[in-house]
Formats: structure tokens, sequence, C-alpha cells
């Protein structure tokens, strides 16, 4: 099974998720990470986490840096095909 975590940041995902990684990790599961930063990406590539970096500008108002937000994570999650995000 595979599962995708999405978050703005990896701080969080680092300092609260990573014993339910573990856990998916332990039952079998794939995790797949999709973050707006990389500046942790070692400590997750350290855990077998397939880590992603999409950056998101929700600062501004253009709409269309939104859409390709979308657009970037649909792709990511296409070509992920997860059973659960």
């Amino acid at each position: 099974m595979k599962i995708i975590m999405i978050n703005p940041s990896s701080y969080p995902i680092i300092n609260f998720r990573i014993p339910l990684i573990r856990e998916f990790i332990g039952n079998g599961w794939e995790v797949v990470l999709i973050s707006g930063n990389a500046e942790r990406k070692e400590v997750l590539e350290r855990e077998n986490v397939k880590f992603y970096c999409v950056e998101q500008k929700n600062r501004g108002l253009n709409p269309f840096s939104m859409l390709r937000y979308k657009r970037k994570l649909t792709e990511i999650i296409r070509a992920e095909k997860p059973d659960a995000v």
C-alpha cells in the first residue's frame, strides 16, 4: 500500500509525524511526502520516505500560481497512484 502526505512545510512532518511514518513503513506501506521546502530532506530519506518538493507561493494574488501548484500536485498523485492521500 502507498500513502501520500502533503504539507506546506517539512518541519511539522519531521517533528510530529515520524513515529506515524515509521509505523506505516513497519506495516509494509510506502510513504511519499510532498512539501514546500526541502531543507530537512536528508532526515526523510533516512526514514525511507520518497520526497517531492513543490513550492507554493501563497502570499500573492496571482491565481495562476495556485493553478500551477494544483497541477503539480495532481501530476505527482497520478504518477504515484497512492491508496491514500
